[in-house]
Parts: C-alpha cells; sequence; structure tokens
C-alpha cells in the first residue's frame, strides 16, 4: 500500500530508533518529511514512483523491489560536522564497504556518486528541516535492466 509504513525488526545502530519500510512511495525523502522521526530513523521503499537527484530534473529510475532505497533521518544537533560533508561521507562509507567486504573497486564521483566498472550504483542527496538533515540514498544492488535513457 502506497505510503503505508511498517516498522521492520532490524538492528538499527542508532539507539531506540525505527527502521520503517513503505512498499511504494513516491520518495523517501518526502515520507521522512511526514513523520516525527528520531534521530537515526531510517525509511525505506521497496519503489520510489517520484526519487530524484541532486540536480533539478534529474530522476532515480529503478526496478521495484531490486534496489536499496532509503532516507537516514540525522537530529542537527546531533550531527556536529553539519550536511555539507554528508554526502561525501556517505558515499565514503559506502566505497569502503564495497571494497572491504566485497573486494570490489568503487571509484567516488564528485560529490555524490559512487561508481562500480565506470557505472553508477548510488547517488546520494541531502535536504535539511529546521531541525534534521535527511541524507537519501539509491542503492542500485540487484537490478540487471535498466531504462535506455540512462545509458547503463
Amino acid at each position: 500500500m502506497k505510503n503505508s509504513l511498517s516498522e521492520l525488526a532490524v538492528k538499527n545502530p542508532f539507539s531506540g530508533a525505527p527502521v520503517l519500510y513503505a512498499e511504494q512511495t513516491d520518495s523517501t525523502m518526502k515520507l521522512a518529511r511526514k513523520i516525527k522521526p528520531l534521530h537515526g530513523t531510517v525509511v525505506m521503499a521497496g519503489y520510489q514512483t517520484a526519487g530524484r537527484g541532486r540536480i533539478p530534473g534529474r530522476k532515480w529510475l529503478g526496478e521495484k523491489n531490486k534496489n536499496l532505497l532509503f532516507t537516514l533521518v540525522l537530529e542537527k544537533e546531533k550531527t556536529p560536522f553539519g550536511s555539507i560533508p554528508l554526502p561525501l561521507i556517505a558515499g565514503l562509507g559506502l566505497a569502503l564497504y564495497l571494497e572491504n567486504k566485497h573486494s570490489l573497486n568503487p571509484l567516488l564521483k564528485w560529490p555524490n556518486d559512487v561508481l562500480l566498472s565506470g557505472k553508477k550504483i548510488s547517488g546520494i542527496i541531502v535536504e535539511q528541516t529546521r531541525s534534521y538533515y535527511l541524507l537519501g540514498a539509491g542503492i542500485n544492488i540487484n537490478q540487471t535492466l535498466f531504462p535506455e535513457e540512462i545509458g547503463f
């Protein structure tokens, strides 16, 4: 059901913060703005109808249930370094994970993309509200077919 959130029984390293899942939503970023989250809340979706990139007009395209699509909510007062390095920190974290746990050779494309074999596998954007930073990420993990317009 669109935008219907359920809490997943998964461990979140942010103590007490839930991991919420919607089968389908327009955007996890928009959905995260509608709830009253705790620091570290994760809002995930199996599919997004209006996922987007950092640059206006760019869309995040993906098949249903084939990608990791989420927004991590961070309270500003608990995030000492601010919003500027967040996409870089998240991209570096993903790249190090892929390298150390899966023996892959990712590259970071400034300022917010992760590439494998020259192809974009992840995009990261950060927005803010009065109290929170919203770190949105799309990561292609199981998708093998891609729309022609992204030239994969």
